[in-house]
């Protein structure tokens, strides 16, 4: 058996003690062992993929898990990112991760490619539109494959309610009365912890 976690920098476990690279600001090189996968894993006494990626889109995490082999026994969570993110993918490439923070001149992550698309292209409806088709396409065919499906979205939103099998789980509260990870941005350690005994609660209650 299997935990195979998708998801961005709070999947990854971003800016948690064993994740954070504080001269660069940047994710450590693997997975927190404090993320909420892990500690899922560790709950439920098994194996963790941890497939999250910082700065990674729904789109992203869409690809990702249809391209993902399963095996009986394999539980499946993701924690949706934010809608307004983006990914454009090439043939022969991982492709090109779109976000906020690349229409910010000051930032390192600036593209003008990116700002341009977000000042002249992108509309909130259509990305809204897109994510919920993301997460209603995973569902169907994780549940043709009779893989076990856990989903929540990253933070609180009214569109969520018009998703299948999503777990109201405010995550990214856990920055307001949870203490936030090294890095000042992230939810810490508490937070990743509380969401990871509600998928164990439920994953439990699924097995009776």
């Amino acid at each position: 058996m299997r935990i195979i976690a998708y998801g961005c920098s709070n999947t990854y476990g971003q800016g948690l003690k064993d994740c954070w690279q504080p001269q660069q600001d940047l994710p450590g090189r693997q997975p927190s062992k404090f993320a909420w996968p892990q500690q899922l894993a560790n709950m439920l006494d098994i194996e963790v993929v941890n497939y999250g990626q910082p700065g990674a889109s729904p789109k992203w995490v869409w690809h990702k898990i249809l391209s993902t082999n399963f095996t009986k026994g394999d539980i499946v969570c993701a924690m949706w990112p934010h809608w307004l993110r983006w990914h454009v993918f090439d043939k022969d490439i991982e492709g090109k991760r779109l976000g906020p923070w690349s229409t910010n001149k000051s930032h390192d992550l600036y593209d003008k490619g990116s700002a341009l698309y977000y000042k002249h292209t992108m509309r909130d409806y259509d990305h809204i539109l897109m994510w919920t088709y993301f997460c209603d396409h995973v569902y169907k065919h994780l549940k043709l494959l009779e893989i076990p499906f856990y989903q929540c979205y990253v933070c609180e939103d009214e569109d969520v309610k018009n998703i299948k099998n999503m777990i109201n789980v405010k995550f990214m509260d856990g920055l307001a009365f949870k203490p936030k990870a090294l890095d000042d941005s992230h939810p810490g350690e508490e937070a990743h912890k509380m969401y990871a005994e509600e998928l164990y609660k439920r994953i439990k209650q699924c097995e009776l």
